[in-house]
């Protein structure tokens, strides 16, 4: 079992997600996930003369928002066609490339919901090497 898990790390490609103000990335294997991308956050707590979207839905904090991103993620790859071919899109990028950049307006070291998409591209890359394993019982 322990093989397994070492297989599974050594197999995944590094996530890299960096703040757009500070660093530029170029490629098949960059994804920029600030608004008004599909991917970008609806939940802000940002008064509304920060941001340039004024659709977005207001929160008290920045954990609030980062935390109903994750819902709705799973929520958009059900019923959102673009949001989904994005996503299919990244995973691509994710099984192609050695890093992956996830490209957003938060600083370094602040949470951001971009460390959502992280988790779940994460955890369907294991999903599927584990469904492609073949284990063998002694």
């Amino acid at each position: 079992m322990v093989r397994i898990f070492r297989y599974i790390r050594n197999a995944m490609a590094e996530i890299v997600r960096y703040c757009l103000t500070s660093e530029e990335h170029d490629g098949e294997n960059v994804f920029k996930v600030c608004r008004p991308e599909i991917m970008g956050n609806p939940f802000t707590f940002l008064p509304k003369s920060k941001t340039k979207n004024k659709n977005l839905v207001k929160v008290k904090t920045r954990d609030e928002a980062i935390d109903l991103y994750e819902p709705y993620f799973d929520a958009m790859i059900k019923k959102d066609k673009r949001f989904k071919a994005e996503w299919d899109k990244m995973f691509d990028a994710y099984l192609k490339y050695d890093t992956v950049y996830i490209g957003c307006f938060c600083g370094k070291g602040e949470r951001c919901h971009g460390d959502i998409i992280a988790k779940k591209l994460k955890q369907r890359a294991i999903k599927q090497m584990l469904k492609n394993l073949d284990i063998k019982k002694d």
